[in-house]
Parts: C-alpha cells; structure tokens; sequence
C-alpha cells in the first residue's frame, strides 16, 4: 500500500511539474504563466496599436504587468504598494480594448 501511495504522489508531482501551457500566445507569454509566483490571470489587448498581454499578480502589492507579443515589458498599469503601477501607463485600463481572458489559474 505504501508503494502505491508513493506512486501516486510521484504522478502528482510531476503532473505539476510537467504543465503544458495550451493558450493561443506567444511562447514567451507562456513561458511567464509557468513562473513563480504564477499570475492569476492573463489577459489579451490591443494597446496603443499592438496586441499586448496583461498579466495580473497572484497577490497583493505585485505589479500587474503589460508585455508586447514578444516579452518585452511595457509598463505596470496598476499594482504595487500604492495600487496605481508605476506610472508609466496610467491611461492602460481605459485605452486598452478587445479584452479576452485567455489564461486563468485554477
């Protein structure tokens, strides 16, 4: 019975650890909703003339971040210690449009 226990817990883990990430992304934006902490939600826009991926924080006071289709970090809309991001694109929640929910944490 132990070496049954002991194989199902080792098929757990590496269910867990294999994941596949099966979205309509790009690899990249994949490759974020592996890491940790894992974002809750990731979410697809068109901002300021390019498709772009909100990633929302698992908690709290982390950034929630906008990355182009190829990774690279356009700004934090909101989040952080104050709730409003950084700065850097405060018009993101109002100008951002097309809004599908492409990935959620379970």
């Amino acid at each position: 019975m132990k070496k049954l226990a002991l194989i199902f817990i080792a098929a757990l883990f590496l269910n867990m650890t294999c994941e596949t990430v099966d979205i309509d992304a790009p690899a990249c934006v994949k490759g974020l909703i592996k890491d940790d902490p894992q974002p809750i939600e990731v979410w697809r826009y068109r901002f300021e003339d390019q498709i772009v991926y909100y990633v929302a924080a698992d908690c709290c006071d982390m950034f929630n971040s906008v990355y182009d289709s190829n990774c690279n970090l356009i700004c934090h809309p909101s989040g952080g210690i104050t709730g409003n991001g950084d700065g850097n694109c405060p018009e993101f929640h109002t100008a951002a449009t097309d809004g599908i929910l492409i990935w959620k944490k379970n």
